[in-house]
């Protein structure tokens, strides 16, 4: 079932090349995660899908995308609308910021996660390093934002 908690809606937006390894770790995440979530594998058109995202009238929207910040391969943390330029790698046409004032307009709260890539060459598999890191951040994710509901509302299977 879908996570959608009464006023906690949340969207996934996996964003990235998974034509550069370890540059398609959130596109990656957003897969792992599309079984409990509403999700958009954006890659590297994330504007496209704006109207998409904004049509699912989320409370939340999650942005997953591989980033350098100089921490571990896998690593992952938030990250703030203006620290991303620093940190993202531009694989995408428009900024991930300017991403995120699109998306505002639509929803009351946005999440950026960077995962620190190790290797961006051409290739579809990610490091062994990267994928660990985006299992952790699946995991985390599904625990603070993923509590199923059922159809009785219970939240109990």
């Amino acid at each position: 079932m879908k996570v959608e908690k009464a006023g906690n809606k949340v969207v996934i937006c996996g964003i990235g090349n998974p034509w550069r390894r370890d540059d398609g770790a959130g596109v990656a995440a957003a897969r792992m995660l599309s079984d409990k979530f509403v999700t958009f594998l954006c890659e590297t058109t994330p504007e496209n899908f704006i109207d998409e995202i904004c049509a699912e009238k989320p409370d939340t929207v999650i942005i997953i995308d591989s980033a350098n910040f100089d921490g571990k391969p896998g690593e992952y943390r938030q990250l703030k609308p203006e620290e991303v330029e620093n940190y993202t790698i531009t694989t995408h046409i428009i900024p991930i910021p300017m991403i995120a004032k699109m998306i505002e307009r639509c929803c009351h709260h946005i999440i950026i996660y960077g995962i620190q890539f190790k290797d961006i060459s051409f290739g579809e598999e990610l490091s062994e390093e990267v994928r660990q890191g985006v299992q952790e951040l699946v995991s985390e994710i599904e625990r603070t934002f993923g509590e199923e509901i059922t159809d009785d509302g219970t939240g109990r299977d």
